[in-house]
């Protein structure tokens, strides 16, 4: 049996939501840089590059080569990302939850 101890990684990327929650930051914004980020949440450059690209690759943020990294998500309550990005996380963590979902649409027809 595992235990599914959270990740650094995990960990940084719910500090940097709450961060942009705290922050107010709203879609377009920029973040502070990755130098200053690393310093203010006390961890290595490559682990918060390593939660950046995770909230990248989940569509909350977005990088700009030589740019720095933005706010992606929209805060509408409808965004794609709180309706699909809870889905998603339920998916990777047990892939035989589509098959529930599929079960459940053809049961509600």
């Amino acid at each position: 049996m595992t235990v599914n101890t959270p990740r650094l990684v995990d960990h940084l990327v719910e500090q940097l939501l709450a961060l942009i929650h705290d922050n107010q930051l709203e879609a377009g914004m920029r973040l502070p840089a990755e130098r200053q980020l690393a310093a203010q949440l006390g961890v290595s450059r490559n682990s918060l590059r390593e939660a950046i690209q995770k909230l990248i690759s989940d569509g909350v943020l977005m990088s700009r080569r030589g740019g720095g990294t933005y706010v992606r998500f929209e805060t509408q309550p409808w965004s794609e990302l709180r309706i699909v990005q809870p889905l998603k996380s339920l998916v990777a963590d047990d892939p035989g939850y589509r098959y529930d979902i599929l079960e459940a649409r053809h049961a509600g027809r």
